[in-house]
């Protein structure tokens, strides 16, 4: 069966989106990638680059079929806009290809290690519908499930099935109610909604068994601390990695990854790389949403790379 993905982002996510879309093509064929594009700018790009199995989608038409979305837009930030549509990216799929049984959302700042069926496999057991994932935060950071919530918006599958699709139009009028990078009692971002879903449809809702499926700097390591095994891990959600220049990116903010994670990020620096080149290639401008750039760098190898109290990563593009 061709699996059906979705995500969102602007011109400066393309070179993330698009290394993101290289695990695909290794470990998720056959599959559709579609992609809302936030900008003119993303949307031209990816028309040009015409990428196999990647569909663009104008934002425009989203809010065409969705006009509550355009309501709420003024009022809300570029990264709060992309959090309250990204509930509405589901129907966006399921209009566009009537043979699509399922669709995921992934955030556009993730990589593969292994099939994603490892995981769409066991919402097929459950015999439910919606899959999502938890935060899985090591023991140092598990007061943030308190701010953040229990589940991360990072890789969410909803079926066609009426069941699934009750608990993404709740989330939707949610959303569109409030969605803000803020937090208040039970809310933050369109992230924190998720915490009331076992409870409110946990007939329709599976969550996945083994957190350590989906890494991210928040707990990576701790959990190879464990001596867990590094392939072992399905998708790593590569969270706050951010270009500062076309050469210059931030790895990590907040988090200490340790230094047994750095053949994850430096495979997906390799990725990053080749990205950009893919964009130039074809005649684009490389954007960056720009962060602030490292002054003092230590020397790693074939990469730069700056630890700032374990906790701030750096490095230069191969």
């Amino acid at each position: 069966m061709t699996e059906h993905f979705v995500t969102l982002f602007d011109e400066a996510f393309l070179p993330l989106g698009l290394a993101m879309y290289a695990t695909l093509l290794e470990h998720a064929q056959p599959f559709k990638l579609w992609v809302v594009c936030m900008d003119d700018g993303c949307l031209a790009a990816l028309r040009r680059l015409a990428l196999l199995h990647v569909i663009p989608i104008p934002l425009a038409e989203v809010e065409a079929e969705h006009p509550q979305l355009i309501g709420v837009r003024p009022g809300r930030s570029r990264g709060e806009y992309c959090w309250t549509a990204t509930p509405f990216t589901f129907d966006t799929v399921f209009h566009r290809d009537v043979t699509a049984k399922r669709v995921t959302y992934l955030d556009a700042d993730m990589g593969f290690n292994r099939s994603p069926h490892v995981l769409l496999d066991e919402l097929t057991a459950s015999g439910k519908g919606v899959l999502i994932t938890e935060h899985g935060f090591a023991p140092e950071h598990a007061t943030k499930a308190g701010t953040c919530g229990r589940f991360c918006v990072q890789f969410l599958t909803v079926g066609r099935d009426a069941e699934s699709r009750i608990v993404t139009t709740w989330w939707q009028d949610r959303c569109i109610e409030w969605c803000f990078a803020r937090e208040e009692p039970e809310r933050f971002g369109d992230q924190k909604y998720l915490d009331a879903w076992p409870r409110l449809f946990g007939d329709a809702v599976h969550i996945l068994a083994d957190s350590r499926l989906t890494l991210a700097p928040w707990n990576v390591h701790h959990v190879l601390a464990q001596e867990e095994p590094i392939a072992r891990h399905v998708v790593f959600h590569f969270h706050d990695m951010r270009m500062a220049s076309r050469k210059r990116v931030r790895l990590s903010w907040g988090y200490h990854i340790g230094q047994r994670a750095s053949p994850i990020y430096t495979a997906h620096m390799k990725r990053l790389a080749e990205a950009c080149r893919t964009i130039e290639d074809a005649g684009l401008p490389v954007r960056w949403p720009g962060v602030p750039a490292c002054s003092t760098t230590h020397d790693r190898g074939r990469y730069l790379w700056r630890w700032l109290r374990g906790r701030v990563a750096w490095a230069t593009l191969p």
